[in-house]
């Protein structure tokens, strides 16, 4: 049965894998750091370098949702803020990629800044293993290649998946 917005949003939020996923976020941040001055991801991403970036993270968490067979996949993701007000955060994904099987996990992690100033096209990550990793990310950027976020969790499912596509962000 599908639960509603409210039951959603109504969820507690695992703070451990919040912690992790913040974690996880801060090394991509480094790796992004140790890149040439002049890349143009280091000059798209130059907000996330300032030690006021912590302070403007919104943390999320939600559910993630991946399907596919070789390469078709559909991807959902929709996450809460962690927030007053709380924002409802819906990402989707279609197309080609590399996905064999479903999977649906409990994720946690960060935007960048608040979701309801992002751009609405995005480019969306997401890697999920059910034996190797026992796990998922998903690891949202603008066109231009800005970071914008990043959600990990445990993955239940069946099968494997790497998946970077265009992609769609709904704020409400």
């Amino acid at each position: 049965m599908e639960r509603t917005k409210k039951e959603r949003s109504n969820k507690p939020v695992n703070q451990e894998l919040l912690a992790k996923a913040k974690k996880v976020m801060r090394q991509k941040i480094d790796e992004l750091k140790k890149l040439p001055a002049d890349n143009k991801i280091v000059k798209a991403n130059q907000h996330l370098f300032t030690d006021s970036f912590s302070a403007s993270a919104w943390p999320a968490a939600g559910e993630l949702w991946v399907g596919g067979v070789g390469p078709v996949f559909e991807a959902s993701a929709n996450l809460y803020t962690v927030s007053n007000p709380v924002l409802h955060v819906d990402i989707t994904a279609s197309g080609w990629g590399a996905a064999l099987g479903g999977f649906e996990c409990e994720v946690a992690g960060a935007f960048a800044y608040n979701p309801s100033q992002m751009p609405s096209n995005c480019q969306v990550t997401i890697i999920a293993d059910d034996e190797a990793l026992g796990g998922c990310s998903l690891t949202v950027m603008s066109n231009s290649g800005a970071f914008l976020g990043q959600f990990i969790g445990p993955a239940e499912g069946l099968g494997g998946c790497y998946i970077t596509h265009s992609g769609t962000m709904t704020v409400s």
